[in-house]
């Protein structure tokens, strides 16, 4: 369904046949990889192929997740909290990008490896962990999010469990190294970045050294959870994660105070709470634009929210297995989860394709008549038309899930490839 649909940089892509925006972006491995694979810097079309190789990667992401987590094979309901990490609608953005898809799901997978040897606790792996970490961050940046979520978890485990600060902190120092090394290794790459704000007339990044930077950040963070309330609070499977999140908060805040009284423990938990639920947005949070209005790429920096959702399902079954009754109504809602991710998928999928085939049949009817124009009226040399194209279905999804308004905001107007055609005559000609 996707596969047929080229979508928003993929317009760009196929009309100047180059890999628009990859050296810009700092995703340097990424198009090493497209050259030596293609055997060409030409870019090449290789959907529904790449769609392919993508799942691939995603369900591999999930074996690892469930390693990293000593997740019992045997229990059904501990795996299948982790379908969200393979669908869930905040990966459709993503999944869209018929020449990403396959680099953006690697990325993810190497975050997954990276955090995978670091929960090993080896020190033999710290320079390969660095190495994996390192590589996301040149293929695609929003993936190193996963590895803070899957840190920030792991360690609220352990400090809730009863362990002591000093001594998880001791435990899990490859985690730290692995952050800290990386991250100064990769200063002198993001210097590169050739994303500027003309506006401002300054770098993509917010370096927290003014008060006007540290506000800037905050504001991300505010605008992160602030969108995703609304993109979810007017559907019931949206509330109910909301209830599971709180839930889940205020069960490690408890299991704290109980097993580890020290105050220190109860700040270092909460503090934890706020980066795991953060981690998602990860260095984004350090972009200047990432929030701004109409922003299509805010959602596509959160794609590796399925981690914590799923961990936040895991934590609620977990929590319920001790009552019969409430395993029951939790296992329901684990397979009305499940189940739910992929209806949505598949119902967006469908919505896009269809409201693609509308677009080119209204593209071809507006072709017609403006040709038509162009032809009686030699004197006019361009003819500017701008709208958007709408149907009760799409509308009606979208009303249902505001997510999609962010993930496809272009798709309801007229593309910039039909603009160009019927603003050029002899384009249109060939068009038709």
């Amino acid at each position: 369904m996707l596969s047929q649909n080229p979508y928003s940089d993929d317009f760009c892509r196929y009309l100047l046949n180059s890999p628009v925006g990859m050296l810009p972006s700092g995703r340097y491995i990424t198009r090493f990889i497209e050259g030596f694979l293609y055997g060409s810097i030409v870019i090449t079309d290789v959907a529904p192929f790449s769609y392919v190789v993508s799942c691939f990667f995603l369900a591999y992401i999930t074996i690892i997740c469930l390693k990293i987590f000593r997740i019992d094979l045997h229990n059904k309901w501990h795996i299948l909290c982790f379908i969200p990490v393979t669908v869930n609608p905040f990966l459709l953005s993503i999944m869209l990008f018929r020449f990403d898809n396959p680099f953006t799901t690697l990325a993810l997978l190497i975050t997954i490896l990276a955090a995978y040897l670091s929960s090993l606790n080896e020190k033999k792996y710290i320079f390969a962990q660095i190495i994996l970490l390192l590589i996301p961050l040149m293929m695609y940046q929003a993936a190193v999010s996963a590895y803070i979520t899957i840190f920030a978890y792991l360690f609220i485990e352990n400090i809730s469990s009863g362990k002591d600060v000093k001594i998880t902190i001791y435990q899990m120092r490859g985690w730290f190294y692995t952050i800290i090394i990386t991250f100064i290794c990769y200063i002198p790459f993001s210097c590169s970045l050739t994303y500027f704000l003309s506006k401002y007339n300054k770098r993509i990044f917010i370096i927290p050294d003014s008060l006007y930077n540290i506000i800037a950040i905050i504001h991300n963070i505010y605008y992160y959870f602030l969108s995703i309330y609304e993109d979810w609070n007017i559907n019931s499977i949206g509330q109910i994660f909301f209830v599971m999140t709180i839930i889940f908060m205020l069960q490690k805040i408890s299991n704290t105070i109980t097993n580890n009284k020290s105050f220190i423990s109860i700040i270092t938990v909460i503090s934890a709470i706020f980066i795991f639920l953060v981690g998602t947005f990860g260095p984004c949070m350090f972009i200047r634009i990432i929030t701004a209005k109409g922003n299509q790429a805010f959602i596509r920096v959160i794609y590796t929210m399925g981690i914590p959702i799923s961990l936040i399902l895991l934590n609620s079954y977990q929590l319920c297995e001790k009552v019969n009754a409430s395993k029951y109504i939790m296992s329901f809602i684990i397979t009305c989860s499940c189940f739910w991710n992929i209806i949505f998928m598949n119902s967006a999928g469908n919505i896009i394709n269809h409201f693609s085939k509308l677009q080119e049949f209204v593209f071809y009817d507006i072709s017609k008549d403006v040709h038509e124009i162009l032809s009686d009226n030699n004197q006019l040399s361009r003819i500017y038309i701008n709208g958007a194209v709408h149907s009760p279905a799409m509308d009606n999804f979208c009303k249902l899930y505001p997510i999609l308004e962010r993930i496809i905001p272009e798709k309801w107007n007229v593309p910039g490839y039909i603009r160009i055609a019927l603003t050029n005559n002899d384009f249109t000609k060939k068009l038709l």
